[in-house]
């Protein structure tokens, strides 16, 4: 509804998700950059992301309600994010074929990190208490890493 009454509303509306994008693909750039196992690399890119979401909690929310209604469909925006998960499908993959983590499909895997990470962000203050962004990033870096087994 942000852009139902002007053109101008419309080009905040698009510029802010331009911006989340932009700023989503340089946290993915920059947090496999560094140096280090993948588990760590894994660590710092979930704390990264976390960190974005709860400095934007509503650029999630615009994101999700343009692709649910097809607001702005002249802007290809999953064609936009293949570049982002194509980097994560390949950190997967890289970590996968390692020999450091299990075997896993990366696309899969990918799509787990981007689905615990959103859904913390959008959900929890409805559903429950709500958590800090360090403390969500370090409960899922551990679910990925080691699930919910006990380890002896």
């Amino acid at each position: 509804m942000l852009y139902y009454y002007s053109e101008h509303k419309r080009a905040r509306y698009v510029a802010l998700m331009e911006d989340g994008l932009a700023a989503f693909t340089a946290v993915i750039q920059a947090a496999l950059a560094v140096s280090g196992t993948y588990s760590e690399r894994l660590h710092g890119l979930v704390n990264e992301h976390v960190s974005l979401l709860w400095r934007r909690p509503n650029l999630l929310r615009v994101v999700q309600r343009s692709q649910m209604a097809g607001d702005v469909p002249d802007l290809s925006w999953r064609e936009r994010f293949q570049e982002p998960f194509g980097l994560l499908v390949a950190f997967f993959r890289e970590a996968s074929a390692s020999g450091e983590c299990a075997e896993f499909d990366p696309e899969m895997a990918a799509l787990s990190l981007l689905a615990l990470d959103t859904g913390f962000a959008r959900f929890q203050e409805p559903c429950g208490p709500r958590f800090e962004a360090e403390q969500v990033a370090a409960h899922i870096s551990r679910l990925l890493l080691a699930g919910f087994r006990r380890t002896a």
